[in-house]
């Protein structure tokens, strides 16, 4: 198993990415991961919990579900 790239309660950058548009926002990760993990994260701004995919930088990927 890989090491978490991302551990628990960790402040996180998120992106939305379409097309040419990119959405950044600040969340905190509600479990750990791996790089190409789906994990779930809560929008510091709003609140809201969204699933997203670890990324190799440590950012959260979200798609447009």
């Amino acid at each position: 198993r890989e090491a978490w790239l991302v551990e628990q309660g960790a402040s996180v950058q998120v992106f939305f990415i379409a097309g040419g548009l990119t959405i950044s926002a600040t969340a905190v990760t509600l479990q750990p991961g791996a790089a190409g993990d789906l994990v779930k994260v809560r929008n510091i701004d709003s609140g809201k919990i969204l699933s997203g995919t670890v990324m190799a930088d440590g950012t959260i990927q979200v798609s447009a579900s």
